[in-house]
């Protein structure tokens, strides 16, 4: 009976574990169209120490809830601004970083600009070409897509034990919805020629294997598995 049963297990297992997940072709993305609204570029961010001023910093402040950080755009067609926060608390200097995102968007009269500094943080920022700038989240983004049914952000961090990913839809209204949890943090993404957005996602963040996600234009997510592993980059 006990043969019977392990027989009958091995027999249901076998498939399943030979073909866990739909197999596609993982198109090479370096030969993918970008999309024209988009721009990577090199990704820095400067610091500087501002001298004095922290006083008349503070004071812009009236919600005792509010942090204390402010914005500024510095050359709109690159997505870079200037982050501005107080220093040392005997200190009466201010810390002011000039990040250049490493992916923008345009969309209408704004850029939707995304970076990524690893455990150190990275940020969702929307600037107008008024000059307007607001921080939209404190995310490690990976890249923003435009999908049938919205724009999206894939975001995730693998520090040390931890490794996560996020898949997050931006409203009309530039608040944001976490749609799916990924795998893990993702390493590449980018949309297939049919449309569909693949995510290829670390296991760990100790190796360089992945897991493979894709999100569909109808929106919804799935495990796929590649058929040539050499395509990912």
């Amino acid at each position: 009976m006990l043969k019977k049963c392990l027989l009958l297990t091995a027999t249901l297992s076998a498939p399943l574990l030979a073909a866990p997940f739909e197999p596609i072709d993982c198109a090479d993305d370096q030969n993918l169209q970008m999309e024209p609204e988009k721009r990577y570029q090199q990704q820095k961010n400067a610091h500087h120490i501002e001298q004095g001023g922290k006083e008349a910093f503070l004071k812009q402040f009236t919600d005792p809830e509010q942090e204390r950080v402010a914005f500024k755009s510095l050359d709109f067609s690159r997505g870079q601004y200037q982050k501005t926060e107080q220093g040392p608390p005997f200190a009466d200097d201010l810390i002011q970083f000039d990040i250049t995102p490493h992916v923008t968007y345009r969309i209408g009269n704004a850029l939707l600009t995304g970076s990524n500094f690893g455990e150190f943080g990275g940020e969702l920022m929307l600037l107008k070409d008024n000059g307007e700038t607001r921080r939209l989240a404190q995310l490690n983004v990976e890249d923003i897509y435009r999908m049938p049914f919205g724009m999206v952000v894939t975001s995730g961090l693998a520090h040390m034990s931890s490794n996560a990913g996020q898949i997050y839809l931006i409203n009309p209204d530039f608040t944001l919805t976490l749609l799916y949890a990924l795998t893990g943090m993702p390493r590449s993404s980018y949309l297939l020629p049919e449309g569909d957005l693949l995510i290829n996602s670390y296991v760990s963040g100790t190796d360089q294997k992945l897991n493979h996600q894709v999100l569909t234009k109808d929106g919804l997510l799935r495990r796929v598995s590649c058929i040539d592993e050499d395509t990912q980059k």
